[in-house]
């Protein structure tokens, strides 16, 4: 787990155990024992009074640490243990805390040589603070420095981002962390028109339930208008609830 960008320790701490509390009070409403192994992520991102003009720096450091020591911890620790081969994996990422997770899951090969075959099973980018660009090998109007970064086929199974009208931070932050964002609720609007986009689009209403009628996806972009009212909205239950539908499918 990661939070993002402005979070002291102690804030991050309290997001994390809201999401467990509430995955594990929604395990146990379906009769199902879950007790998950929990690794929590906290990183230099709070400057204090002047932290507003420390955005786009900060998007770089959460890209670095992605890259670099978290990218070392998951494929040459975490997942190259026996033990695991058996679990499964699940990355919940909010904001730059979803960049840091993304960049990575996505570079299992950029930092070290990974010498396992496992995959991480699901990934949430809950409001994910990085360009949606880095899913695409293409954006149809001109060539990004993000396209298919995020394009490995070898690394995930499942990957669920969120997308809100209601995050307002999406629409000033896209000028500084080098295109729009993934959560920005424009973000479907932009991929859909492109020939070799690889996502399924779906939508949650404000209880956290999702439209049957969309398909589901290896990649997955879900429109969160409904239930998710800004940027840093989402530890509430009904968005875990969301989370537990998609953590329940793993086989």
């Amino acid at each position: 787990m990661s939070t993002g960008w402005n979070n002291h320790q102690n804030a991050s701490r309290i997001q994390y155990n809201e999401w467990v509390e509430n995955l594990k009070l929604l395990a146990k409403s379906d009769g199902i024992d879950f007790k998950p192994f929990i690794i929590g992520l906290t990183w230099p991102s709070f400057w204090g009074k002047i932290n507003m003009i420390d955005v786009a720096n900060k998007a770089n450091d959460a890209d670095e640490l992605g890259l670099t020591h978290i990218n070392y911890l998951i494929w040459k620790g975490l997942l190259s243990k026996k033990i695991i081969k058996s679990i499964p994996v699940i990355f919940i990422g909010h904001s730059f805390g979803a960049r840091i997770l993304t960049r990575a899951a996505y570079s299992k090969d950029y930092f070290v040589k990974s010498n396992t075959s496992k995959e991480i099973d699901l990934i949430f980018a809950l409001q994910g603070a990085y360009p949606v660009d880095r899913h695409l090998n293409e954006d149809g109007r001109f060539k990004s420095i993000n396209l298919g970064l995020y394009t490995q086929t070898d690394s995930c199974k499942r990957f669920v981002g969120t997308m809100s009208k209601g995050d307002t931070a999406m629409n000033t932050a896209r000028f500084f962390g080098g295109g729009m964002y993934i959560g920005d609720d424009k973000s479907e609007t932009k991929i859909s028109n492109i020939d070799s986009n690889p996502f399924e689009f779906n939508q949650v209403d404000s209880d956290g339930i999702r439209d049957k009628n969309y398909n589901a996806g290896k990649l997955e972009l879900v429109d969160c208008d409904e239930l998710i009212d800004s940027h840093g909205d989402v530890g509430k239950f009904q968005v875990c609830k969301m989370m537990w539908e998609y953590i329940k499918e793993i086989n």
